[in-house]
């Protein structure tokens, strides 16, 4: 035994030593010969897939770099773009945003997720958007500009969409896990619109799963409730009427939400949602006065309405998709754990069934001194 070490640790340096190049990893590659790819889009043409890949900006060298390629899998797309590439290999493992066109979502998205979760570049942490009324090619061509890329853009959007509570940007591993769980998963909608500068991105909600294809998209109105329900709520500046002709706008800072349910033979009579909103006065437009309990209580009640309207559009689509991507089943089974198990296999579609009830609750904590004379003199105030 102890002449075979020697020999294994002789042979190791041998093997090292070897090595042509002289180093340890013959495969590494400089910086300056690698495309960086920060964006792919990937479309169905028919039977084929369209794949796009996007740079990030390239320092001294102009616009980003674009690529695309149509070919009968997802694999053969990305690995043809090298053809048409300056650089002297294409590396995905910066990717930041995986874009699927509406056409090839409605078509379904596994064979996309199955990929990435196979790729040995591609990562699961990728963020996943589902382009409304276009295709990825054409958002990425649009989008990318001598002084922007697409990344860039798509990186301050996920910042907004999460300030503003218009959605959320998972993950391409969340989503497969949801779909995985539960046959339906939430996932960001982006769509292009064009400035007096040009095109620019802008949220368009939610795009609704179900089973791995795209059933739906949610407005951003109605995505706030979706936020809400689901505990995602960072901001969201919301304007109601003060009584007294003007508008007030309030900053919904947090909200909580409980589910439960009645039950009648077994299956879900009555969902009954309750939700406790607070908010801040961030602005007065009319002769309100902040500091009146019965005009105050008045504002609360406006938020409530308009907080139980939306969610009341989110729970509908739930029911005409009869699909629960805002995970009420899960949430019921905390409560009435054999039921809903009873209902394994059909609890979506047992839940569509069932009327609901919200009641929210709204409660206004700050008003930031509205309506106080400003001092000139330095004073705290």
């Amino acid at each position: 035994m102890k002449k075979l070490v020697p020999a294994l640790i002789a042979l190791a340096l041998l093997a090292l030593g070897g090595c042509k190049s002289g180093m340890l990893y013959a495969d590494m590659r400089e910086i300056d010969q690698l495309e960086l790819i920060r964006t792919v889009g990937l479309d169905a043409s028919g039977a084929d897939v369209t794949a796009t890949a996007a740079s990030g900006m390239r320092v001294g060298e102009g616009s980003p770099t674009v690529l695309e390629n149509t070919s009968p899998t997802v694999a053969r797309s990305m690995r043809l773009m090298q053809n048409y590439s300056s650089k002297k290999y294409i590396f995905y493992g910066h990717v930041k945003y995986l874009l699927i066109g509406e056409g090839a979502a409605r078509a379904g998205l596994g064979k996309f997720l199955d990929y990435v979760e196979r790729s040995v570049e591609l990562r699961l942490s990728t963020g996943l958007l589902i382009v409304k009324d276009g295709t990825a090619n054409e958002l990425i061509r649009l989008t990318s500009t001598e002084s922007e890329s697409t990344a860039e853009l798509l990186a301050s959007l996920e910042k907004d969409v999460r300030l503003m509570s218009e959605s959320r940007v998972c993950s391409c591993g969340e989503a497969a896990e949801s779909l995985a769980e539960s046959g339906t998963a939430l996932v960001a909608a982006v769509r292009t619109e064009r400035g007096d500068d040009g095109w620019r991105l802008a949220s368009a909600g939610y795009a609704v799963l179900k089973d791995g294809r795209l059933a739906a998209f949610i407005d951003t109105d109605t995505a706030r409730a979706v936020n809400l329900l689901t505990g995602e709520v960072e901001g969201d500046v919301t304007e109601v009427p003060d009584g007294r002709g003007g508008l007030a706008a309030l900053r919904v800072t947090s909200g909580k939400s409980s589910f439960d349910a009645e039950f009648c033979e077994g299956e879900p009579s009555r969902i009954i949602v309750d939700v406790r909103v607070k908010a801040n006065i961030e602005e007065l437009r009319g002769g309100a006065d902040p500091y009146s309990p019965d005009e105050l209580a008045f504002l609360e009640r406006e938020l409530a309405s308009l907080e139980a309207s939306r969610i009341e559009r989110a729970l509908g689509l739930m029911r005409e998709l009869e699909c629960d991507y805002l995970g009420i089943g899960g949430k019921l089974r905390l409560r009435h754990p054999v039921k809903i198990d009873r209902l394994a296999g059909r609890l979506a579609e047992s839940l569509a069934g069932a009327e609901t009830e919200v009641r929210v609750e709204a409660n206004i904590e700050r008003t930031y001194d509205l309506g106080a004379p400003l001092r000139t003199d330095g004073g705290d105030g």
